[in-house]
């Protein structure tokens, strides 16, 4: 990236945001690069809270997928359903929900009831029992800005509340203003911090109490 495309978008950050968080940003973005620490929010909350579900197009229908529907969909261009990862899932007794335009799967969204979960680059996730953990969203390119996935959210949530499971776990890149922000906004509360710094062969999980609370942590995956 050259100096004058960092700088515009330092630029743009700042206007977006202000200039400690922008400073914070190019901090974090820093670190990770150079150090491997990769530091996330964790927030908390009951399913329901964050506004009304959102008013779709026509021609949309979004229901649970059923294991033959999820099998069915494996290995489509486009889905990233590859089958190791929709094996564990449905062996965890994941659920999926999707959104289909005209018969077609265009979106969808998966929640895990116990972990460990993977994560990315040999890590997993790993939460206390009676929380729900939202994790992978796709939409496809030509679908997304239509808040399918907030949709979504709230189909599967009312689903799983409905059966007792009420609260939800999510984390996010602290430097993922948006994300963050969005997250506060849906009712969901920032319970602590979590990560790891993975660099030279050191592989250091951390959390902050208020994740230890809740049993939240990244651990080395068969670990």
């Amino acid at each position: 990236m050259s100096v004058l495309v960092a700088a515009d978008e330092m630029t743009q950050t700042s206007k977006n945001w202000g200039l400690w968080p922008t400073l914070y940003v190019k901090l974090i973005n820093g670190l990770k690069r150079f150090l491997g620490l990769h530091l996330y929010g964790v927030h908390a909350g009951p399913h329901g809270a964050g506004g009304e579900m959102p008013t779709l197009p026509p021609d949309f229908d979004l229901h649970i997928l059923a294991p033959h529907e999820i099998w069915g969909h494996v290995n489509r261009p486009g889905l990233d359903f590859r089958e190791p990862s929709v094996a564990a899932a449905l062996a965890r007794g994941d659920v999926c929900v999707g959104a289909f335009n005209r018969g077609q799967l265009v979106a969808y969204t998966w929640r895990a009831l116990r972990g460990p979960v993977p994560h990315t680059g040999g890590w997993e996730v790993t939460w206390n029992p009676g929380l729900v953990y939202r994790y992978k969203a796709l939409t496809l390119p030509e679908y997304r800005g239509l808040h399918i996935n907030e949709a979504l959210g709230k189909t599967v949530d009312g689903y799983l509340a409905a059966q007792g499971h009420s609260m939800g776990v999510a984390f996010v890149e602290t430097h993922n203003l948006s994300s963050m922000r969005t997250l506060g906004r849906k009712g969901r509360r920032l319970i602590g911090y979590a990560g790891y710094v993975q660099r030279f062969g050191l592989c250091v999980p951390f959390r902050t109490p208020g994740c230890g609370q809740l049993g939240f942590a990244f651990r080395r995956a068969g670990h």
